[in-house]
């Protein structure tokens, strides 16, 4: 499972950017179906593949978890309040 943050953010960003589940798929090489399964949380994501999300979305990969080993834990943007929010 996807953490549940990370996937409201790959979906709140891709409408953000007017993107289509379809065309953020082709920029990261996968199809329409797999970002919706990852924007459910039905599906886990390797850090790789988050990595190339946020490359796509044009934002930057927020590395913490709460246990403090390092990780990806979310996708944050740099000034969108309402997204950092989720990470305060």
């Amino acid at each position: 499972m996807i953490d549940k943050t990370v996937s409201t953010n790959i979906r709140n960003l891709r409408e953000q950017k007017k993107l289509s589940q379809a065309e953020l798929g082709d920029m990261i090489g996968v199809c329409a179906n797999t970002i919706s399964n990852y924007e459910l949380g039905k599906t886990g994501i390797k850090n790789e593949t988050i990595t190339s999300i946020a490359k796509a979305l044009g934002v930057e990969v927020f590395t913490a978890t709460n246990d403090g080993s390092a990780g990806v834990k979310g996708l944050v943007t740099d000034p969108l309040d309402d997204v950092l929010a989720n990470f305060r």
